[in-house]
């Protein structure tokens, strides 16, 4: 019998789903920081760091982290589009790797 709260990556992908999804089910755990980053830039994106808590209840530093962990697995990438923070300074706009926007890279705000 199954530990009602254990976690089963293998459930969280098809055997069909392309490789980036494959890799997220692995390292994305429901009811993670990183899951919720993740979902709120598929749902959402692409968006720049400040951006995202707009989505969600983290803050702009915890987004940002759990960005750059998403980048290190190679699930978020870089696009060529910048947006300037209410303050002035400009932010690199994130997109989910393997997506129209992550592959564009250079697209209109």
């Amino acid at each position: 019998m199954a530990d009602l709260f254990s976690y089963e990556p293998s459930k969280n992908a098809r055997r069909t789903d392309r490789a980036t999804s494959k890799r997220a089910a692995k390292f994305l755990k429901p009811g993670t920081d990183c899951k919720i980053v993740f979902d709120v830039l598929t749902n959402h994106g692409p968006l720049a760091d400040f951006q995202i808590p707009k989505f969600c209840a983290l803050t702009e530093e915890a987004a940002r982290k759990r960005r750059a962990d998403l980048l290190r697995e190679g699930l978020v990438c870089a696009t060529d589009m910048q947006r300037h923070k209410p303050g002035g300074r400009v932010q690199t706009v994130w997109a989910i790797s393997g997506t129209e926007a992550g592959r564009q890279r250079n697209f209109p705000l």
